[in-house]
């Protein structure tokens, strides 16, 4: 990120590149501008057979000497390209598990634990 931001190149290991990349806190990264590519984590699913929500993560800072970077220095805009995780298809809702509250109700055949409830709700009811 601070070689983006500060367009340094990254092979570059003098003195003063290396004085640059010094950081005295996490405050030195307040307000910081770089350029990355941003891809879409799909969200696990939960313990109740649900998924949590998709999340944007950096796959990518795009650094000097990268051919982005310098239309991106300029201000062009870059065509974005998906990476093979952010292609991978997701998911048809018949290839998830329903809910425990949309399934069927449990028959004689199944076991009587799967019709208790979770543990905290045992025991005495007030």
């Amino acid at each position: 990120m601070i070689d983006s931001a500060l367009g340094l190149d990254p092979k570059d290991m003098s003195d003063a590149a290396k004085a640059k990349r010094a950081l005295r806190g996490l405050r030195d990264l307040d307000g910081i501008e770089f350029f990355a590519k941003i891809g879409v984590e799909r969200g696990n699913k939960t313990p109740d057979g649900g998924t949590f929500p998709d999340r944007n993560r950096i796959t990518h800072v795009v650094v000097p000497g990268e051919p982005q970077y310098a239309a991106l220095k300029a201000g062009k805009e870059v065509a974005p390209a998906p990476s093979a995780a952010s292609a991978a298809p997701r998911p048809t809702p018949a290839q998830q598990p329903k809910p425990a509250w949309e399934q069927e109700p449990p028959t004689a055949a199944q076991p009587a634990a799967a019709t208790q409830g979770p543990a905290w709700l045992k025991g005495d009811k007030k």
